[in-house]
């Protein structure tokens, strides 16, 4: 693997003993734990010329922020349906993939950490631009800086419980020669809604080294509280992000979650996770001479997901 899956494996390992690190008082950790049984982004997410992966938290009033504490959760996937794709360069030319993901989320003082490290293993990863690469890369750092925990005030108002200012970077193995990098800041909401532990939507300024071009992210996620149907508990997470791009102008990236929670095994979760990539000028078929063809991906994948 590349330089950039050895940097990825020595993060992981910081923050694997990151609960050690910081070991808060064990009633703020559960009483959060629903928020981060859910995953995406990713903020998430894997993406090049556009963004992957998400953020979690269940805000409450923040004139008593929790005790520091995180949560880490691994998940593999496996799907047939990973055709090529030359933005989000995680196609491959069998259709197979696997992939490995490992999330990170903890409270601060002043607000929440996000961290994304997703792995892809197939035949020509990243075709058609990266060829002969049986592996690719994806790593997110998601920091969101809470209003109400840093000026220890009330930002509710109506349904909206808190204000925060994000911060998320990206970086990828994809391309081969000029490898992406993403960097997003801008204010977002979180809501209060019946059903969901964490319901955030925002607007960034964003930048990328293939576009050099400031333009925006719409970036949401929600994750939803254990849904009760027939005696078993279900789960259900959406990334969306959604960018301009100067190349390939509207981006969208959408990637949903359907978990079900393993009775007396609550870490444990099995389920579906389906993604749809949509844009409106495939830079592939430009190279071919045939410009502003629009390029759909709808990719389900079975996954499992354990919780730490």
């Amino acid at each position: 693997m590349r330089r950039s899956g050895a940097f990825i494996l020595a993060v992981l390992l910081v923050l694997w003993i990151t609960p050690a690190l910081f070991a808060g008082d064990s009633s703020g950790a559960a009483t959060a734990q629903p928020a981060a049984t859910a995953s995406a982004g990713t903020d998430t997410a894997g993406a090049s010329s556009s963004n992957s992966t998400k953020s979690e938290e269940s805000t409450k009033a923040p004139a008593k922020p929790e005790g520091v504490f995180s949560i880490n959760q691994v998940e593999v996937f496996y799907t047939a349906k990973a055709k090529p794709d030359p933005v989000y360069g995680y196609g491959s030319s069998s259709k197979d993939l696997l992939t490995f993901q490992f999330e990170h989320f903890s409270f601060h003082s002043f607000g929440d950490i996000y961290v994304d490290a997703e792995v892809y293993q197939g035949r020509n990863v990243g075709t058609p631009f990266s060829t002969n690469n049986n592996w690719q890369s994806l790593l997110v750092l998601n920091p969101n800086f809470s209003m109400g925990k840093i000026t220890k005030k009330k930002w509710a108002l109506g349904p909206i419980s808190d204000v925060t200012i994000v911060a998320r970077f990206e970086r990828e193995s994809y391309p081969d020669t000029q490898h992406f990098y993403t960097r997003n800041f801008g204010p977002s909401l979180n809501f209060k809604v019946p059903g969901f532990v964490w319901f955030e939507s925002g607007l960034l300024a964003r930048w990328d080294n293939i576009n050099r071009k400031n333009t925006y992210l719409w970036r949401s996620v929600l994750l939803s509280s254990p849904w009760k149907i027939a005696g078993e508990k279900f789960h259900y997470n959406l990334l969306s992000l959604i960018n301009g791009s100067a190349t390939n102008h509207t981006v969208i990236f959408e990637r949903s979650d359907f978990l079900w929670e393993v009775p007396k095994y609550p870490r444990l979760q099995l389920g579906m996770r389906v993604e749809v990539e949509n844009y409106s000028n495939d830079p592939w078929a430009a190279t071919e001479g045939f410009p502003n063809q629009r390029y759909k991906r709808v990719m389900p994948e079975a996954m499992i997901k354990y919780i730490f």
